[in-house]
């Protein structure tokens, strides 16, 4: 099986590199990529944090309540992946930017 890398990412949706050098370079205030998966319920952050990408994913659980996992440090292919999943037609997740201080990162 192959690994999809970074750069296969970017073959797919070369324009997924401006969006990630945003939210690289971006500082007051740090934007955090906000991506709404297929369903309304699950929502993955993604940002650039101290020179590594880090995130998490938000799910509504059976309370009703907002349930964070984990922060954890992102490789560049998971970055790219998740920010080509979103520039894809095809697919119904929606990607805005938003400040860190929005962000559960």
């Amino acid at each position: 099986m192959k690994r999809i890398t970074k750069a296969d990412y970017l073959e797919e949706a070369p324009e997924i590199e401006s969006q990630a050098d945003r939210l690289r370079t971006s500082t007051d205030p740090q934007l955090v990529a906000r991506v709404t998966r297929e369903y309304w319920w699950s929502v993955e952050y993604l940002a650039w944090i101290d020179g590594r990408w880090y995130g998490c994913v938000q799910n509504i659980d059976d309370d009703n309540q907002w349930e964070t996992t984990d922060v954890g440090e992102y490789t560049d292919d998971q970055a790219y992946g998740i920010l080509a999943d979103a520039a894809r037609e095809d697919r119904p997740e929606v990607m805005q930017f938003v400040p860190r201080g929005d962000s559960p990162l």
